[in-house]
């Protein structure tokens, strides 16, 4: 489809509605990937990306263009395991290279803050005196024996 869609750009702006239906039907396909060499082949934005997904060829991409195009793998399309496992790629490269992407990932995965634990007291310490109004209990602490 890619090629079609190039050939057809090349040709004659009388192909501009053939050519606007491959584009649609395009940007509803699933990115491709491959395996052999391993990468992704995507379109945005008018645009046909690719990104290759060895280790080597990742360092010459800009570190926000990796960022993008594994928010494109996981977000876009239906899941499968090919996306999930260039996803994951990209993951593990971003990092391990990436500094503030890790920060960015290790914050996002904190969504629930540990709550502190609670002082540890003498049951001797401790005054629970019952509101009759049922609103709720009064504790008086005696001393300062808290462990």
């Amino acid at each position: 489809m890619q090629v079609m869609l190039i050939k057809i750009q090349r040709t004659t702006k009388l192909n501009e509605l053939l050519r606007e239906h491959v584009k649609e039907i395009l940007m509803k396909v699933n990115p491709e990937i491959t395996e052999d060499p391993p990468m992704v082949r995507f379109m945005t934005n008018d645009l046909f990306r690719i990104c290759y997904l060895m280790e080597d060829k990742l360092k010459d991409y800009p570190n926000n263009y990796l960022i993008s195009v594994e928010k494109y793998l996981r977000s876009t399309g239906f899941t499968s395991t090919e996306k999930d496992k260039a996803a994951d790629t990209l993951r593990r490269y971003l990092m391990e290279n990436v500094p503030y992407y890790r920060k960015r990932v290790e914050k996002g995965l904190e969504v629930h803050p540990r709550l502190p634990n609670m002082p540890k007291l003498n049951k001797k310490d401790v005054n629970i005196t019952w509101l009759w109004a049922g609103v709720g209990q009064q504790v008086e602490y005696i001393g300062r024996h808290i462990k």
